[in-house]
């Protein structure tokens, strides 16, 4: 039976084994390397393999870049052999591959630098704490002064009440005495009257 992990190279067991242990060094890679809380306790050497496998950086533009330049000294070069050999057809070849190859880059690297923005955006907002949100507070009011009622001057009600001066029966019993009454009609008369008020009577 052909490997398919090395394109038909080696023997059944040999695969078997190899992928056995490409699986258990996978296996092991993943739990020192993939943890985001290790990377603050390795190395420098550590922190690279980590950021490789975690795809911290991505390392395709730097590939695509020099990818670009070989691809248009190869264009030139290739140009200015079939401009030799064959005539004008080597210099539109000169000229326009590298246009075309410049391109196809630019759309290229427009797509990794898209990527790599959100990627960079996705980091910034996953670093920043969490707040809750706050309740709108209500404006300042200065408490209220307490209520002080007013201070009443005490009222004197005595001077509003006319001192009564008592009467003593022995001043009543002369005021008695100056009443007399009619002999006709028995009306009761002042003491100085001459005459009856009630019938005319003259009174002695």
């Amino acid at each position: 039976m052909a490997s398919f992990v090395f394109g038909g190279y080696g023997s059944d067991d040999t695969s078997i084994i190899i992928t056995v242990v490409s699986l258990l060094a996978a296996l092991v890679l993943s739990i020192i390397f993939l943890p985001k809380a290790s990377r603050e306790r390795m190395g420098n050497g550590g922190r690279f393999f980590h950021d490789l496998f975690n795809f911290r950086h991505f390392f395709i533009g730097d590939i695509l870049k020099f990818v670009y330049i070989f691809l248009t000294v190869s264009t030139i070069l290739e140009g200015i052999y079939i401009l030799i050999e064959v005539g004008g057809e080597g210099l539109l070849y000169m000229l326009l591959g590298p246009v075309v190859i410049r391109l196809a880059y630019e759309l290229i690297m427009m797509f990794i630098s898209l990527v790599e923005n959100v990627s960079d955006i996705n980091k910034k907002l996953k670093g920043q704490p969490t707040q809750a949100p706050q309740a709108p507070t209500a404006p300042f009011t200065p408490p209220a002064a307490p209520f002080t009622p007013p201070v009443q001057e005490p009222v004197d009600y005595a001077s509003f009440v006319k001192p009564v001066t008592p009467v003593t029966p022995a001043e009543q019993a002369p005021q008695q005495e100056k009443a007399v009454f009619c002999t006709n009609c028995g009306a009761k008369c002042e003491a100085d009257s001459r005459f009856c008020i009630s019938c005319g009577t003259p009174i002695n």
